[in-house]
């Protein structure tokens, strides 16, 4: 396969050859073809002109006479400087006018038999047109004849300088767009060589580095999108190391429980075996829990969840979904108020609302003192869910990674929850977002406000 500095080159390098050839091909033909034009007005020209003058030498004497005053007429006229003109008779030259353009007297008497109209012959390797006009017509002329023969040597000789100027000129800008050509095709295979290097760079994990160039908008714009993709690349593998360790950090605990709980009843240490069954059971909760909500989170990443969208009353579905967390909420004696327009519809997933409800509520519930606040409205053409609570809220900085996973809150939760419900609300064409509910009355603590926007 040839490279990309191969192929510019070997383009460029054709259509410089080639664009020249093709110039010169039409230069000439152009040329040739005026050359020829201008050469035949010029014979008509002088016909008419000659035709003229034998009319005024037949009708000025003696008839008898008019080859004789017709070559004293001449003698004094200046004829077209590419014109040769010769007067025969008796298949001998009277006359001749002297053009610079030696043809030789047999050639001539050839021609003069031709009794052609104007057409073209090579005589001295220059093309010319002649035309042969008998003057028999006239009363008291026998056997005389004139002939015409327009060269075009000037023309051609002019056309030969021309072409070896013009050759020159193809030249020195052959040679020019030669060494552009190669300085451009390098420069540019030079900046995608580069590009290439950076992109296995990055391939390998190396993303400490940046690519810059300012040769071309093109050029500028495919590294801004490669240092764009690294950058992205980069914050993904950071944060797929620290889902590594939160993971291993979060199975870890429940397991090392499980484990130590489990040599006690086997060693016979333990009194309470009932309770240390329950423990058991807990952790065993927990963990399935993760790994469920961890199946859930591959699914969403690897674009295989299944989503099927449809409308629903946004009032009944809510009420649904929360007959799931009432026990919880039950349990820690909060009080759940929602308000939610009884017209208002969504298209949702059902399952997939029910997880995202089933989050944001659980964590609301978790940090609520005695209420969670649902409200539901129609905002600029949006279908707009908020659920917040009456608790202390948090610190500022906390808000922007809320939704991140395994990030840890102020009681010391990890988790999969919010990120699950971002993911959830991303897959139903919606969005979600945690924003400042106003001032807690813990100093420097915000309340919290979750809205889901739907289609």
């Amino acid at each position: 396969m040839r490279t990309i500095y191969k192929q510019l080159l070997s383009s460029m390098l054709a259509i410089s050859v080639a664009v020249p050839i093709i110039i010169l091909v039409i230069f000439n033909v152009v040329m040739t073809n005026n050359i020829q034009t201008t050469a035949k007005k010029e014979l008509s020209s002088t016909m008419t002109t000659m035709e003229k003058l034998v009319q005024t030498s037949y009708e000025e004497g003696d008839s008898s006479e008019l080859l004789t005053n017709l070559v004293a007429a001449l003698t004094s006229t200046k004829l077209s400087g590419n014109t040769n003109f010769y007067i025969l008779r008796n298949e001998n030259i009277s006359f001749k006018s002297d053009s610079g353009f030696e043809i030789n007297d047999g050639q001539i008497i050839k021609i003069s038999k031709s009794k052609k109209d104007i057409h073209r012959e090579k005589i001295n390797n220059y093309q010319c047109y002649i035309s042969v006009v008998s003057l028999d017509n006239y009363e008291g002329v026998k056997n005389a004849s004139m002939v015409f023969v327009t060269n075009t040597r000037n023309g051609t000789d002019n056309l030969v300088n021309s072409n070896v100027i013009l050759m020159i000129i193809i030249l020195i800008c052959m040679i020019v767009s030669v060494v552009f050509s190669v300085k451009l095709s390098k420069s540019i295979s030079n900046q995608i060589m580069k590009a290439c290097a950076y992109a296995n760079e990055v391939g390998n994990g190396i993303f400490t580095n940046k690519i810059e160039g300012q040769s071309n908008k093109e050029i500028e714009d495919l590294y801004k999108s490669l240092n764009h993709m690294a950058a992205k690349l980069k914050a993904n593998d950071e944060n797929q190391k620290s889902f590594y360790q939160n993971i291993s950090h979060e199975f870890r605990n429940p397991l090392m429980s499980i484990q130590g709980y489990a040599e006690g009843i086997e060693s016979g240490i333990l009194s309470d075996n009932v309770g240390a069954a329950s423990v058991i059971r807990q952790e065993s909760i927990k963990l399935n829990k993760m790994v469920a909500e961890l199946l859930t989170l591959s699914k969403f990443d690897s674009k295989m969840y299944n989503v099927s969208i449809e409308k629903f009353n946004a009032r009944e579905i809510m009420l649904d979904a929360l007959q799931r967390i009432k026990g919880i909420a039950l349990k820690e004696e909060i009080d759940i108020d929602m308000e939610i327009d009884k017209q208002m519809s969504i298209n949702i997933d059902e399952d997939l609302f029910h997880n995202v409800i089933l989050n944001i509520t659980s964590n609301c519930i978790r940090y609520a003192k005695k209420q969670v606040f649902i409200r539901g409205y129609v905002m600029e053409g949006k279908n707009v869910i908020e659920i917040y609570d009456d608790g202390d809220g948090t610190i500022e900085k906390n808000i922007p990674h809320l939704f991140e996973r395994f990030y840890k809150g102020e009681k010391g939760n990890f988790g999969l929850g919010l990120a699950i419900a971002k993911e959830a609300m991303e897959n139903m064409n919606g969005n979600i977002t945690a924003i400042p509910n106003g001032e807690s009355k813990i100093p420097g603590n915000y309340k919290i406000k979750f809205l889901l926007c739907f289609s």
